[in-house]
């Protein structure tokens, strides 16, 4: 995972990025996510860059409070990004919707570790370029459930309800067809 900062309309690693002049808060980037050679989520998919990572860091943080599958949107635009759990070592990761649905599957503890990891330094460059401020938690969650990932605590799925197709709410089917997937979690 990468994170890229929009400077003079184009985009730069954030570590590479020089401190903007008056940083607004809403400082236009992306984020590059490839999972097992699949892009996920790439610059076409571009957004506000602190409050985009803020969204993402909230996935995480509801897969680590017991949750088998986690969705939300991009904050300016319609894209739907979500992750779900799958068998006892595997997740599902998907970005859009239709034709532009970007799916893939990855080893539970190598995705989580990655994300973690990229998602601590976008919210530490953020903070070094002017920007952070709303972001505190969101960063501190991704410490907590990398911690506990280290420690072995987390995301635990022996305690998550598999969720099949006989039992499933209207919501739940509608995850299920989002991440193409027959059952959420194991």
């Amino acid at each position: 995972m990468r994170t890229y900062l929009s400077v003079d309309r184009e985009f730069v690693p954030i570590e590479e990025s020089p401190v903007p002049k008056n940083w607004s808060g809403y400082e236009g980037g992306a984020v590059l996510l490839v999972v097992n050679g699949h892009t996920v989520i790439g610059p076409e998919s571009w957004d506000d860059i602190e409050p985009l990572w803020m969204h993402l860091a909230g996935l995480v943080t509801a897969i680590g409070k017991g949750a088998s599958y986690a969705t939300a949107s991009f904050p300016d635009q319609p894209i739907p990004v979500g992750i779900a759990l799958q068998a006892d070592d595997l997740v599902v990761v998907v970005c859009g919707r239709g034709e532009d649905r970007c799916r893939a599957v990855a080893d539970k503890c190598t995705f989580f570790e990655a994300f973690c990891r990229a998602g601590i330094d976008a919210f530490d460059h953020l903070e070094r370029l002017g920007g952070g401020r709303h972001a505190a938690l969101a960063r501190q969650s991704l410490v907590e459930c990398l911690d506990d990932l280290y420690q072995g605590e987390w995301p635990n799925l022996r305690t998550t309800q598999c969720i099949g197709v006989e039992r499933a709410t209207a919501s739940e089917r509608e995850a299920k067809a989002f991440f193409g997937v027959q059952r959420l979690a194991w």
